[in-house]
């Protein structure tokens, strides 16, 4: 029957244009997306749990800040829209954050050179020493918990985290585009 559409091609078209909510892999890689998604939320639970603890050891801070922290060390003053941007988080979190994280003295407000309206977020000397005690803290675990892992293990997985970090990002992107976020302002014609 060569030439002929299958009932399965017919469907599959359909699925693949009509929606990216729906399955169009075959079934063996959904059986292992089901594997890594049920991984995933063993080691979401697992590392909420570790966050908790880790918390305790680095008092002062809060959790949520950490990621603000290490952007800013990395990245140096920046608005609050391109931390929302990096962290793909919204704005409206990111900014009761960093209002936070002002008042906490760990960052301060400055004028921004390219635009005097606007002002770039910074870490404080304070700042910059929560972030490295927090570090730290998180370097100590994760080397106590990978003690019994070679380094070509450890090497392997930064790197398939890496990108699988890459590719969820993508992927995001995908879906963002395809439906954008009711917060987005409309065009006006």
């Amino acid at each position: 029957m060569t030439g002929t559409a299958t009932q399965a091609d017919r469907t599959a078209t359909t699925d693949s244009a009509a929606s990216a909510e729906q399955s169009t892999q075959p079934p063996a890689r959904n059986a292992k997306a089901e594997q890594l998604g049920d991984v995933f939320s063993r080691l979401m639970r697992v590392l909420t749990k570790a966050k908790s603890r880790m918390s305790q050891l680095a008092p002062g801070v809060e959790p949520s800040a950490y990621p603000t922290l290490a952007l800013l060390t990395r990245e140096g003053p920046i608005r609050a829209s391109g931390i929302a941007e990096r962290l793909h988080a919204d704005i409206s979190t990111i900014s009761r954050q960093t209002s936070a994280l002002v008042q906490a003295g760990l960052i301060e407000r400055q004028a921004d050179p390219n635009d005097g309206r606007a002002c770039l977020l910074a870490l404080t000397d304070a700042g910059h020493e929560a972030h490295e005690h927090v570090r730290a803290v998180r370097n100590e675990w994760l080397a106590k918990t990978l003690a019994n892992w070679s380094d070509e293990d450890i090497d392997q997985l930064v790197t398939l985290l890496g990108r699988l970090s890459d590719d969820v990002v993508h992927q995001l992107a995908v879906v963002d585009a395809a439906h954008p976020t009711q917060y987005e302002p409309e065009e006006t014609a």
